[in-house]
């Protein structure tokens, strides 16, 4: 029935919204769902393992909707998801751009930090908290990325290392004017280097 198609629809992309801010904070930053901003992205290769898997399972189940019987919304929403889900997909599992492109990691990286600077007000609210969260998270993000990186895509190697000159300047000039040495807990700054 129409009833039963509807809400199994609105059903998934509700589990579907969910998950993807959980799957991938940076980009849900940029969507204006703030549920993960403490986050970056977990590109671990167990993780991404595990992000395929359940990509595949969010398109077999729109394969079981009957699109004939959705109200405009839903479907709407039904298109929207499928194209992600295909995209994401391509990304992951077909072009695996997390081995061969650093950029890709580089983009992330921008985006984690400056997805929450530019919402930043002073350094004691919680998007400032997130965002040194998400500093921190640094460390384990790099390791990650050289662990997966098997070869690199030297086609857009000078925009990745420019865009780490940017980042780099960012960080340095940028985060001093938000958070003072007593705005954060004793050794942070130092924790970065």
């Amino acid at each position: 029935s129409q009833i039963f198609e509807n809400r199994k629809m609105s059903k998934l992309t509700t589990e579907f919204v969910n998950w993807y801010g959980k799957s991938f904070p940076v980009e849900s930053t940029y969507m204006k769902v703030f549920n993960n901003d403490h986050l970056i992205d977990d590109l671990s290769a167990k993780n991404i393992k595990k992000t395929v898997t359940e990509l595949q399972a969010f398109s077999k189940r729109l394969t079981n909707i009957d699109t004939s019987k959705l109200n405009l919304q839903n479907k709407a929403d039904y298109f929207l998801l499928t194209e992600q889900v295909k995209l994401k997909l391509f990304d992951y599992n077909i072009r695996k751009i997390w081995q061969q492109d650093a950029h890709f990691y580089v983009c992330i990286l921008n985006n984690a930090i400056e997805g929450l600077m530019l919402q930043v007000d002073d350094s004691t609210s919680q998007v400032s908290q997130n965002l040194l969260r998400r500093l921190k998270r640094i460390p384990l993000y790099l390791s990650q990325a050289k662990q997966n990186l098997i070869s690199i895509d030297k086609g857009n190697l000078e925009c990745t290392l420019d865009k780490l000159d940017d980042l780099q300047k960012l960080i340095a000039f940028q985060l001093p004017t938000i958070f003072s040495k007593d705005s954060v807990s004793p050794g942070f700054f130092e924790s970065l280097d």
